[in-house]
């Protein structure tokens, strides 16, 4: 359940949620923004229905919340992740 989201997650700003992924050739080629509204509890939730690949030089940065703040990554059956 929750959004259904494309297969690159490069470019987005997502607030907390839960998020299924489509499969792709990668998921992450670029900047993933995840801003959690000053809620300091925040959660995303990303469902990967078989893989997770990221590409060299991705990152996920996370804004406007606190430590006790979560990202969980529930993959099917793999994940690759590449340098940097």
């Amino acid at each position: 359940m929750g959004t259904t989201l494309g297969a690159d997650l490069s470019g987005l700003t997502l607030a907390p949620g839960v998020y299924t992924v489509a499969a792709g050739t990668t998921n992450l080629a670029g900047l993933l923004t995840l801003d959690g509204g000053g809620n300091a509890n925040a959660a995303w939730v990303f469902q990967m229905p078989s893989t997770l690949i990221t590409s060299s030089n991705s990152d996920v940065n996370v804004i406007n919340t606190g430590s006790d703040a979560g990202v969980y990554w529930n993959v099917g059956s793999s994940a690759t992740i590449d340098v940097n």
